[in-house]
């Protein structure tokens, strides 16, 4: 996970660094912050799940903004994550997904990034409320990744595709 957050973050620097050359306009605060500490976040704070692998993700990684990568990609931080849930956030989607979620991002299309207590990775769009729960239905599933490392490595290609686009 350090390796991760240490790429994306100078790949966020270099891409700020080359944005406004190439589109003709300042960027946005695009950055990868690194965790505030080293210890590994509570899993359960206020009654809110946090799974093991977003627990061990912000043990290293505090936020994720990139306003300009794709339609923009926007990680919260953890204190974000578990004060929204149940109440900014929804804890459960409703007809599409089993179980529990983890809103812990959103994208710059308005759709949620969700993660399952079993590890799974969700876009989704849909949002019809009442919160807790989310409706959505199979239609709303933007994309779908099997864990963390899979859905980090999307983020990361992303942003490696639009620093080469500067070149």
């Amino acid at each position: 996970m350090i390796g991760w957050a240490a790429e994306m973050a100078q790949l966020a620097a270099e891409f700020t660094r080359g944005f406004e050359a190439t589109h003709g306009f300042e960027p946005g605060d695009n950055y990868v912050r690194l965790a505030d500490r080293q210890a590994r976040p509570s899993t359960v704070c206020g009654g809110a799940l946090l799974p093991v692998s977003l627990a061990d993700f912000y043990s290293v990684v505090g936020e994720v903004g990139l306003p300009d990568v794709h339609y923009g990609f926007f990680v919260e931080s953890v204190e974000s994550v578990l004060a929204g849930a149940g109440t900014v956030h929804p804890t459960k989607a409703a007809r599409a997904v089993e179980g529990d979620i983890v809103v812990f991002g959103t994208n710059g299309g308005g759709d949620l990034i969700a993660m399952t207590t079993d590890g799974r990775v969700y876009m989704m769009s849909g949002a019809s409320g009442p919160w807790p729960v989310l409706d959505v239905d199979e239609a709303d599933i933007r994309a779908a990744f099997s864990d963390l490392a899979e859905f980090l490595a999307f983020l990361r290609t992303h942003l490696r595709d639009a620093v080469a686009d500067l070149r």
